[in-house]
Parts: structure tokens; sequence; C-alpha cells
């Protein structure tokens, strides 16, 4: 999946991913995989509202909330939806089926 990650999808937790917090970082494992994630305090952020309740605008409305950030720092919008294609991508996460937007 490359394109982007539409406003209205609700990501939900691959069920079949171990976490491990590590001060403000947190460990992903597939447990099929080999490969290990760390999820940097934004990151970790966007992958806690990942439970198939919020849409991926509400993400990134949350994480607006809760960092403040100037404009010239960051783009929320693109750092979010990146965030979540690349999460999606790992099947780190996937996309609710059957939730109402």
């Amino acid at each position: 999946m490359t394109e982007a990650v539409p406003p209205e999808v609700r990501p939900v937790h691959n069920q079949e991913i171990l976490c491990q917090v590590m001060g403000e970082e947190m460990l992903l494992y597939p447990i099929e995989g080999k490969a290990i994630h760390v999820l940097n305090r934004t990151a970790l952020a966007i992958w806690e509202l990942c439970d198939g309740e919020h849409s991926a605008g509400q993400i990134e409305q949350e994480i607006r909330e809760r960092f403040v950030m100037s404009d010239s720092q960051s783009d929320i919008a693109t750092d979010v939806r990146d965030t979540l294609r690349q999460l999606i991508e790992k099947a780190l996460v996937h996309i609710a089926v059957g939730k109402s937007v």
C-alpha cells in the first residue's frame, strides 16, 4: 500500500504483535517475523489510537492536541498519514472491517 491513508479508515492493531515499552519508546515484535520495530513517542501515540474506533482523521486531530509543534517543525497531517501507511505496510495494523465511518 503506497497510496495515502484516507482520513475515514479506522486502523486497528494486528493481534499477532508483541509489545514492550522501553521508556518513551515501544518495541513491536511480529510473532511470525524476525523484524523488531521501534516506535518513538509520536509513533507510539499514533499506535495507541489504532483501536478500530478512531479514524485516521481523528488520530491526526488527537496528535495535534497532544503534541505542540510549530508549523515550521512538522506537517502533522503528512507525518500521521506516513506513519499509518508504514504501520499498515509492515502489517503492524490493518484497516478495521465493518466499522461505520
